[in-house]
């Protein structure tokens, strides 16, 4: 890992430490240090968890990033108009 992928790393943990935690998290895994993962199998459902919970958090993390993104481009766009009633006609008969 280059200087400058370890910085957006932490970039990134910092802003969103959500994700950090999970990263933190399955660091721990791999040390397991606490001693809680004595099989294979053991880690693996914990690793499976921990991923599911990650990649939740990143779709969250995306859909908000990019409901502000929409919003912005919205509010800047003037013509846009927000809320106005559906002006209908009723069908008008034939005549005979």
């Amino acid at each position: 890992m280059t200087e400058q992928q370890h910085k957006e790393v932490i970039d990134m943990m910092t802003k969103h430490p959500d994700i950090g935690a999970r990263i933190v998290e399955l660091c721990n895994l791999i040390k397991n240090s606490s001693g809680e993962f004595t099989t294979a199998d053991a880690a693996e459902e914990h690793l499976i968890k921990e991923i599911k919970k990650l990649g939740l958090e990143v779709l969250q993390g995306w859909a908000t990033s990019q409901s502000d993104k929409i919003m912005v481009q919205v509010e800047s766009n003037k013509e846009v108009v927000k809320h106005s009633k559906k002006k209908s006609r009723a069908i008008q008969p034939l005549e005979s």
